[in-house]
């Protein structure tokens, strides 16, 4: 029977490499986990895109296999290799290993061959059902299974010709137990036919392993154990282990190729060069330079000048967008020259670069080293020009955004919010489907790079003529907030430009239009932009639409400049507000059990909310450098958890500090103590601060560190040496009530938003009483009332619980917020 020998995992024909012994561990261990297991399920498939280490891990496992005696066939296709990748071959050589391994098997097999000889070039349904089935029916009958069941394994099925033919009728036979006690490990990437054929397969219980979803530290963990152990020869480095561990990201193939490449040379001390020219040269991705090449000149036609110019087009397009497109959308960015059948064709060929993970998904590139290789890239064929490309990509941005117009969604009335509009989201993407949704985001990211004198023309254009049109299109995709921080970009990018003042202008009162709608009680009712906000909004540049009709202000009651104002909307109560040390953000502590941080120039929110807490939060603190937040300690730039909780209260935790070095924090709780902790480490300093007779409220250190205020529900105040820790001279009393807050004196007053009056450099207590606070906004909201004027007043919050927020003048009271100022007379 013919079959294919080279496809046998041990063929030496190719040379397939098992992963080191100390890497893999995790993965490896599943595996046998599964093999082993009767009762896990037929099948265990492992999706991974290139360079993510399959074949190797594949390699392991048969080896593995082979030694527990269960491993029962073979077939690692490669595209390199007729034999492998003929897709007629692959049922014959697994029926024929399968005979080897069972006696059985064999003897039925012969027969069959014996009356159709023919079998083998018949279609893979029949030879499943000939080679396969009818012959493990024979071994079932006689109950030969041992007590492992026999794991036939499959290697990158998306090397193989037309595997679709073979995959249909295989799964099929899987999924109705027609192969019962065969399990199957099966290797690919995750390319949407493939992954479309094996959608029966997990219904019958299939095992799936997405490789390159393994978390990266663990990846880099196995690639930097690879790297010590084979280069361990020449001795390399701490510092050049780390950087080439860190070029290889979740990528084994770039680390195999580095180390191929120094073993290649003559001698320990030419290796050690290599190993160092790697290092230094990494930017110019070393032999994956020439196999990016290979891989451009087998897709991409040299012959005909027109097809070499579309397929560039696309390939540098798809490495400029900002985010992962679909076909369709590449397409119409390049249209009229392409069409989306041209575009789909190319990322069929340069699927080693590129992926889709559904058959009409977006575009990605696999690994950034190649789009480092085009940037480098000297060579004129695939010289990528990104100034000339991302031009063009504004030009067509502009373009497409021509179709921006008044009420683009048709929403029937202003009288109810954009989400309870019904079909809200059909109707968003009808009317602003990808491609123009794409546009309206990312169109200043291109604009930064392709600068050009001919687009700060046209940019000041489409500002004029669709400016508002596109804030209208921003808040229907909820993406409103980012258009300070886009408009902003547009200023940074033209302040050498002769057109910036007039740009500058423009940017200015669309930038106070954006404020005042977002500030507004209206926000989320997008035609409220026109019928609210933009007849009390000065068009001193001509932005169009010009309204002829609605509202006419005459005279203003207040002098309220609403662009000096920025509102945050949060979702639940707030216990507590904290500036960052730069004053850019704000952290907050609500009921929610969350942390949320804040932009203090759009109110928008940064990144997700900072969970873990199991209860509200009552205080956050940033550290001085502004990188952190507590209780759980918080990266403030990426929001990922540092370290552990900083667990030991018994009861509530009501208030958090930083020390000024940021190498200390102290909390306050309802357990009636202080406790300080290594903000480095996580661990408690000390023992507790005891002394107070009920809560603690407030807790601050001093500005040189050396000792800590608190403020307890005993009315009284109470200052601690931090170091050692202890309390000094007796409690400060005098307080009728509970004292919510506390603060030491600063020498020199820096923080804008918190500096209190200093008393002699001496130290400062503030109280701030909730009857007090109570009567002061019952008082202006009597004099708005008088005034004929609607505000919303809230409060900075001090309290280690939330104030009430009070609506006048008959508006609806929204959940909770909170006001900031620009400016720090505001206060």
């Amino acid at each position: 029977m013919r079959h294919s020998s080279e496809a046998f995992h041990d063929s030496d024909i190719v040379n397939r490499t098992p992963c080191h012994p100390e890497t893999r561990k995790d993965i490896l261990s599943a595996i046998e986990a599964w093999a082993i297991d009767a009762s896990s399920g037929p099948g265990f498939w492992m999706f991974g895109m290139a360079g993510t280490g399959k074949s190797t891990i594949a390699i392991s496992v048969c080896r593995m296999l082979k030694d527990k005696d269960v491993l029962a066939a073979t077939f690692f296709c490669s595209r390199q290799i007729p034999e492998c990748n003929n897709y007629r071959l692959i049922i014959p050589t697994l029926s024929y290993q399968l005979a080897r391994f069972s006696k059985t098997f064999a003897r039925s097999l012969k027969g069959i061959l014996t009356s159709d000889p023919d079998i083998v070039i018949k279609t893979p349904g029949v030879q499943i059902e000939k080679l396969l089935i009818e012959p493990w029916k024979a071994v079932i009958t006689a109950a030969q299974m041992g007590i492992y069941h026999p794991v036939l394994v499959l290697d990158a099925l998306d090397e193989c010709q037309d595997i679709a033919k073979v995959l249909q009728p295989l799964v099929s036979a899987i999924s109705k137990d027609q192969l019962q006690g065969l399990k199957f490990f099966i290797t690919s990437r995750p390319q949407p036919k493939i992954q479309a054929e094996s959608k029966p397969y997990s219904a019958s219980g299939m095992k799936e392993f997405i490789l390159h979803n393994v978390a990266e530290d663990i990846v880099q963990k196995d690639i930097s154990v690879y790297l010590q152990k084979e280069l361990e020869h020449i001795s390399p480095t701490e510092e050049q282990l780390c950087i080439l561990t860190n070029l290889s990201q979740q990528l084994f193939i770039y680390a195999a190729t580095v180390v191929r490449f120094v073993k290649e040379a003559d001698g320990m001390s030419r290796q050690r060069t290599r190993l160092h020219d790697c290092i230094e040269n990494a930017a110019h991705m070393m032999d994956l330079k020439a196999l990016y090449v290979k891989i451009l000149d087998d897709a991409i036609p040299t012959k005909i000048e027109k097809e070499m110019k579309d397929d560039l087009n696309i390939l540098y397009t798809i490495v400029s967008v900002g985010r992962p497109l679909t076909c369709k959308t590449i397409a119409e960015l390049l249209q009229p020259e392409v069409e989306v059948e041209t575009v789909s064709e190319l990322i069929k060929k340069l699927n080693a670069v590129f992926y889709q993970a559904e058959q009409d998904g977006p575009i990605l590139i696999f690994h950034k080293s190649f789009y480092d290789f085009l940037s480098s890239y000297k060579d004129s064929r695939y010289k990528y020009n990104a100034v000339t490309q991302h031009e063009s990509l504004t030009f067509s941005c502009f373009q497409i955004m021509e179709k921006l117009c008044f009420n683009i969604c048709d929403l029937p009335s202003s009288f109810i919010k954009d989400d309870d509009v019904p079909g809200f989201k059909d109707k968003v993407s009808k009317k602003i489907p990808e491609t123009l949704n794409y546009c309206c985001q990312f169109w200043t990211d291109h604009f930064e790079i392709g600068q050009t004198d001919q687009l700060f023309q046209k940019v000041q254009k489409i500002l004029i003529e669709k400016g508002i049109y596109w804030l209208e299109a921003m808040s229907l995709l909820k993406s409103l907030p980012r258009c300070s921080k886009m408009l902003d970009a547009i200023l940074k990018t033209s302040s050498n430009n002769a057109d910036h003042s007039s740009i500058e202008r423009i940017v200015s009162y669309l930038q106070n239009l954006i404020k005042q709608f977002i500030n507004g009680n209206v926000y989320g009712m997008t035609p409220h932009l026109y019928l609210s906000i933009m007849p009390f909004w000065k068009n001193g540049v001509g932005c169009k639409p010009q309204l002829r009709r609605g509202i006419k202000v005459i005279n203003r009651v207040i002098n309220w400049l609403p662009e000096t104002t920025v509102t945050v909307n949060v979702s639940a109560s707030v216990h507590s507000v904290q500036y960052s040390p730069m004053g850019d953000k704000i952290g907050t502590g609500s009921d929610d059990n969350t942390v949320k941080i804040w932009d203090v120039r759009t109110g928008s929110q940064i990144g997700e909310p900072l969970q873990g807490h199991d209860k509200p939060v009552s205080s956050v603190a940033f550290s001085p450098d502004g990188t952190r937040i507590t209780l759980r300690i918080w990266d403030a730039q990426t929001g990922a958890q540092i370290d552990v909780p900083l667990q030991g209260h018994d009861g509530w935790v009501s208030s958090v500090a930083f020390s000024s070095d940021g190498t200390r924090i102290v909390s306050g709780s309802h357990d009636k103590t202080l406790r300080i902790w290594d903000a480095r480490t996580g661990a408690q300093i000390g023992v507790p601060l005891q002394g107070h007779d009920s809560w603690v409220r407030s807790v601050a250190f001093s500005p040189d560190g050396t000792s800590i205020v608190s403020g307890s529900d005993d009315n009284t105040v109470r200052i601690w040496h931090a170091r050692p820790a202890n309390q000094i001279s007796v409690p400060l009393q005098g307080h009728d009530s509970l004292v919510t807050s506390v603060a030491e004196s600063l020498p020199n007053p820096i923080h804008r938003y918190q500096s209190i009056i200093p008393y002699d450099g001496k130290l400062f207590l503030v109280m701030l009483c909730l009857l007090t606070d109570l009567l002061l906004q019952i008082c202006i909201g009597l004099y708005l009332r008088m005034v004929g004027s609607s505000f919303l007043i809230s409060f900075h919050l001090l309290f280690g619980f939330p104030l009430p927020c009070a609506k006048f003048h008959g508006l609806p009271r929204p959940s909770a917020s909170f006001q900031v100022r620009d400016s720090p007379n505001s206060y």
